[in-house]
């Protein structure tokens, strides 16, 4: 019986889930086990977890165990979990005493302190036992009345508990200013530090700016994030508005409440950090005017250096908290200090885009050119960033920018604002481009011819050079670096690098005296055929000869030239006693750009030569299937001779489609014929009827 399940619960456990007193009697009279389950579902759990208080009183009255570590789960803690009031009432009227009551009442506060849920507190703490642990408890919920109790039955407030610490420290991390004000009465240390929080004053702030600090986004900042005190429900306190996270107003008049106790009682504000820096460090970064002035007023000091932030002006730089950037540099703060992360406090302003910081920065004798530790200035981060006013402000500031190398690389890829680069040159007449420089902003497709030519004519000793006339993609600013002088001279390589044909034609029309040999015209040859917006393909290839009337045709020219039909007939007809070899025929003739027509036009340029039977096999294995058998029947017409293979012809044979099967006949009948006359030879004379 107690083995048959229903939705893994047992009969018992099931009736209890159902609340059905009658089954749950007649199942125990029957002799279920009261405690049957397992150590996370027992009959009394599933009458706790659903509030049947009649169901756990008679499963009480039959001895059910409310708890027993690794056997029996919590039933206490599963009823504050889902604050069944009448069940926790009747559970701890049952609980004995033992190490299992202290247990079951720590489960039990823990799920009721993540709920915040004071009224459950109350209806534990009569039976919680008098110890610094419990006292941790009443200040962790913040009930005055539990911690009067404790402290009036002899508790300590200097009393430390391993897992609290010092009462008055639990009561500034939970944001409790009624506790903590309770604590300082009786007597409590409002400097007493402890290992993990420091004192109370840096545990109460950087328990409020926790859910900020958790946001932080550095590999350095991850590894203090982890050391952060917990807190209940940072959710609850913060503000979510267009994508912006931000404290609430309660949470920080509250915090704001808990400070001002410690400070009037003389907590101390001087060089006091832990991970995050200094108390003021924190405040700037939670962004609180008055919170910030209330910690000035007792003497901290603005420029105090330690923690992550290092000074009060980074942390309220990074929170992009710009009254207080006002206020800390009304009071002093140290614009010029270089962080080791953020570099100045104005490449941080400018990495976080926050324009208003970066007014409030620039009259406070900020540095436009200062470098952070990746070397990069504000004007460097501004275009990355691709900020518009950033660059507004740093060019409006009245500050001299200095426009470096790396600024024209950034600038030349905007590639949705090429207009970029001439800003940027505008604003430092003085700087002269590296030629590196140059040729990275050649490069790039989207800058203007006219622009390329102002940023080189900067240089004026260096000119065009033989890498910029290489590396320039395309003709249009091939053209406008052959305006500019001085000029390096036109070389092979040059012309070899080139992408557009017009370009090789405005080259060599810029060195009429340049030499044309079979190097240029292969250059050209091997240049893509563009539509072209300017000379002829034949127009160039013309003027080459005309250079040069002795050029003879080569086997390299003719390989070359059979991507492009037109190159090919043009280069055939620049020589008739030329002899192209049959190999070089065949092999150029199957070029995928090539046709049918061509293989003739090059055979009849070979016309002292019959193609061989290792050219032909070289030929068809190069040949597109769908063209196989019309480059067999034109080879076939040059040298009838010709033995091909019997999977060859097969392999031609398979690339025929049945429906233009009548269409190839009699082209087939000459590949047959030849096939026929291979059997013949091969078998002596005897051919069956049925080969043929």
């Amino acid at each position: 019986m107690e083995n048959i399940g229903y939705l893994h619960l047992t009969p018992l456990q099931t009736a209890a889930a159902c609340g059905n007193l009658k089954f749950v009697r007649l199942l125990l009279a029957a002799g279920a086990n009261v405690d049957d389950g397992n150590p996370f579902r027992t009959p009394l759990s599933e009458a706790s977890l659903h509030g049947h208080a009649h169901i756990a009183r008679e499963l009480l009255s039959h001895g059910a165990t409310i708890y027993r570590p690794g056997r029996v789960p919590n039933s206490l803690k599963v009823a504050c979990c889902r604050r069944k009031l009448e069940v926790i009432d009747m559970l701890l009227e049952h609980l004995s005493g033992g190490d299992h009551l202290l247990r079951a009442m720590d489960e039990a506060l823990g799920v009721a302190l993540q709920h915040d849920d004071e009224e459950v507190f109350f209806r534990l703490l009569p039976r919680l036992p008098i110890t610094p642990r419990h006292l941790g408890w009443a200040c962790a919920f913040g009930s005055k009345v539990g911690v009067e109790r404790f402290l009036d039955a002899g508790v300590s407030v200097s009393d430390r508990d391993a897992a609290f610490g010092y009462p008055l420290h639990t009561a500034s991390t939970r944001l409790r200013p009624v506790i903590a004000q309770l604590l300082v009465n009786r007597g409590a240390k409002v400097d007493r530090a402890s290992k993990r929080y420091g004192n109370p004053l840096l545990a109460a702030l950087t328990s409020c700016a926790a859910p900020l600090l958790r946001r932080l986004r550095s590999k350095r900042a991850a590894k203090l994030i982890s050391r952060l005190p917990t807190s209940h429900d940072d959710s609850a306190f913060v503000s979510y508005a267009a994508g912006d996270v931000e404290l609430s107003a309660a949470r920080v008049s509250t915090c704001l409440k808990v400070v001002s106790i410690l400070l009037t009682s003389g907590s101390c504000v001087k060089k006091i950090d832990k991970d995050f820096g200094t108390p003021l460090q924190i405040a700037s970064f939670i962004g609180s005017v008055p919170l910030v002035e209330s910690i000035l007023e007792r003497g901290a000091d603005v420029n105090d250096i330690g923690g992550y932030f290092e000074t009060a002006l980074f942390a309220a730089l990074e929170g992009r908290r710009n009254a207080v950037v006002r206020l800390l540099l009304e009071r002093g703060a140290n614009a010029e200090y270089s962080h080791p992360e953020f570099g100045t406090p104005f490449c941080l302003a400018c990495a976080n885009n926050d324009l208003e910081s970066v007014q409030v920065l620039l009259p406070h004798g900020v540095d436009p050119n200062a470098t952070d530790p990746r070397g990069e200035t504000p004007l460097t981060i501004a275009l990355k960033l691709e900020s518009r006013g950033l660059q507004s402000l740093l060019a409006g500031s009245g500050k001299q920018l200095r426009v470096r190398d790396e600024d024209m690389i950034v600038a030349a890829r905007f590639y949705r604002r090429p207009d970029i680069l001439g800003s940027v040159l505008k604003l430092d007449e003085k700087m002269i481009p590296s030629e590196e420089t140059i040729l990275t902003v050649i490069r790039e497709p989207a800058i203007p011819p006219k622009m390329i030519s102002s940023l080189v004519a900067r240089n004026r000793q260096l000119g065009v050079t033989e890498k910029m006339l290489k590396f320039a993609a395309r003709t249009a600013v091939v053209q406008a670096l052959l305006q500019i002088r001085p000029i390096c001279k036109l070389t092979l390589e040059i012309l070899e690098f080139q992408r557009e044909r017009p370009a090789i034609h405005l080259l060599l029309e810029h060195e009429p005296d340049f030499p044309i040999t079979e190097a240029v015209v292969l250059a050209v040859l091997r240049t893509p055929c563009h539509p072209p917006p300017m000379p002829t393909m034949g127009g160039l290839l013309q003027m080459l000869w005309s250079r040069n009337p002795g050029l003879q045709v080569t086997r390299a020219m003719i390989e070359a030239a059979s991507k492009s039909p037109k190159d090919l007939e043009f280069i055939l007809h620049q020589n008739d006693t030329v002899l192209v070899s049959q190999e070089a025929a065949c092999i150029a003739a199957n070029h995928p750009f090539s046709a049918p027509k061509l293989t003739r036009m090059l055979l009849s340029h070979a016309k002292m030569l019959k193609p061989r039977q290792e050219a032909v096999l070289l030929a068809l294995a190069r040949c597109p299937s769908e063209r196989m058998m019309s480059t067999l029947e034109v080879l076939l017409e040059y040298n009838s001779e010709l033995e091909i293979p019997g999977a060859t012809t097969l392999a031609v044979l398979g690339t025929v489609r049945s429906r233009i099967w009548n269409e190839w006949q009699k082209r087939l009948d000459v590949v047959l014929r030849n096939w026929a006359r291979q059997r013949l030879k091969s078998e002596g004379g005897l051919i069956m009827s049925s080969s043929t």
